[in-house]
């Protein structure tokens, strides 16, 4: 019996590990948890809500594999706050939902962070943005299997989200000024997942309503 019960044991704890490597944050995060430093979160708040209506953002038992999907940041001095992991299934946010990243190491793939909650699982892309572009101040990371499918500027089908490869394929696609314009990325290997960019909250979701308005 103790035998059996340190097996399952071990395999409760392999599936968790994969979980977290599969499921979520792939990156090595430092993160302090406190209360988030004081901002204006209302634009951050209303485009969440929009982009929810949408089914943009969101957690579903059907879809990748419950967990839930999308994300949306905005630039804050020389970070940025952001959703934090799996919170894209409530139907609105507060104060509480989101987190502080304040540095990115991608070439050591560590993130850096403080909050309420753990950033999200894409905080390292969306660092990247900001990184290349000091014009870009939002960022929203939605999933659209319609949105998807159509022909957009594209990161390969090789590399996966969440990671540094991902975080330099985005970086080199910036160098398009034609990529810059239009402000999306499509997530060759992110299934459904897109990156939507601008240089406030208000533009970035209003490029994200135009496309979904024009898809229909």
């Amino acid at each position: 019996m103790i035998f059996l019960s340190i097996v399952h044991h071990f395999w409760q704890e392999t599936i968790q590990n994969k979980m977290v490597l599969d499921g979520v944050i792939k990156y090595s995060l430092h993160h302090s948890t406190c209360s988030l430093v004081e901002a204006d979160i209302s634009a951050l708040q209303r485009w969440f809500r929009v982009c929810r209506q949408y089914n943009l953002l969101g957690q579903e038992e059907h879809r990748y594999g419950g967990a839930a999907y999308g994300n949306i940041s905005e630039r804050f001095g020389s970070g940025f706050i952001i959703t934090g992991t799996q919170v894209s299934g409530l139907n609105s946010i507060e104060k509480e939902n989101l987190c502080l990243v304040t540095k990115v190491d991608a070439a050591n793939n560590e993130v850096f962070s403080e909050g309420p909650v753990k950033p999200s699982s894409e905080s390292m892309t969306h660092s990247t943005l900001y990184e290349v572009d000091p014009k870009i101040q939002a960022v929203i990371h939605v999933h659209s299997p319609e949105l998807w499918h159509r022909d957009l500027p594209s990161t390969s089908p090789e590399i996966a989200y969440g990671t540094p490869e991902m975080a330099e394929a985005v970086k080199n696609m910036l160098e398009d000024s034609t990529v810059r314009e239009l402000g999306c990325i499509r997530m060759g290997g992110h299934e459904d997942g897109l990156l939507f960019f601008a240089e406030s909250m208000e533009k970035a979701g209003e490029k994200v309503v135009n496309i979904m308005e024009g898809s229909k």
